[in-house]
């Protein structure tokens, strides 16, 4: 990572994702987010959600927890997600949303980890198969998700990415500073992104 830093950062450049973010943040701390629907369009295309085809219900039930997490804060961390991650947009169709929840709490507080399948493909973690049991499901992904959490205390106690992260302050020198949290985060998925795109069989960049 901190030998590829500089095609990370190119291939996050290319999406536009750091100043989009920054910006979504930006505007969530301006708006009441359960009922400002350019706040909601601008989150749910910044996150991807209109693809996994969720119902109105599911979205007033989100926005209106974030924005009570928003004033109120977050407690505890695991319980905030089991009970976003569980909501359903109908009675019939209950709906594991893990990664939207903590893309959520991630959105509140940049410190929290994003979990997606780009940060599972770079821990090499086999994602809980759907027809598995709910309750099985979320056992095994908050396990992995306390993995995380800690993952991320140990690259930072250890300083184990400075030279990426002191090097993305640098490219991102103009806009407001990110917490080292969300800084791993967007080099972890760019990463991921570009070996997934095919960089390690061009040799552009490796595992070592």
């Amino acid at each position: 990572m901190n030998d590829s830093c500089d095609a990370v950062l190119a291939e996050l450049d290319r999406i536009g994702d750091v100043g989009r973010y920054i910006r979504l943040r930006e505007h969530m701390a301006r708006v009441d987010t359960s009922f400002d629907l350019s706040f909601q369009h601008e989150y749910r295309t910044y996150w991807k959600m209109n693809v996994a085809r969720l119902g109105d219900a599911f979205y007033s039930e989100y926005f209106s927890r974030m924005e009570s997490l928003k004033t109120d804060g977050i407690d505890d961390i695991d319980e905030t997600i089991r009970e976003i991650a569980l909501l359903s947009d109908t009675t019939e169709r209950p709906s594991l949303q893990f990664s939207f929840a903590t893309k959520l709490l991630n959105t509140i507080d940049a410190r929290v980890p994003v979990y997606d399948t780009f940060v599972s493909m770079f821990y090499f973690f086999s994602p809980p198969a759907s027809d598995q049991p709910v309750d099985t499901r979320l056992e095994s992904l908050l396990a992995f998700y306390a993995f995380l959490r800690g993952e991320y205390a140990r690259i930072i106690a250890g300083g184990l990415l400075d030279t990426a992260i002191n090097r993305f302050r640098e490219h991102y020198a103009d806009e407001p500073p990110l917490c080292d949290e969300r800084v791993i985060d967007l080099l972890l998925w760019s990463f991921a992104s570009l070996m997934r795109s095919g960089a390690q069989r061009r040799g552009m960049m490796l595992y070592h």
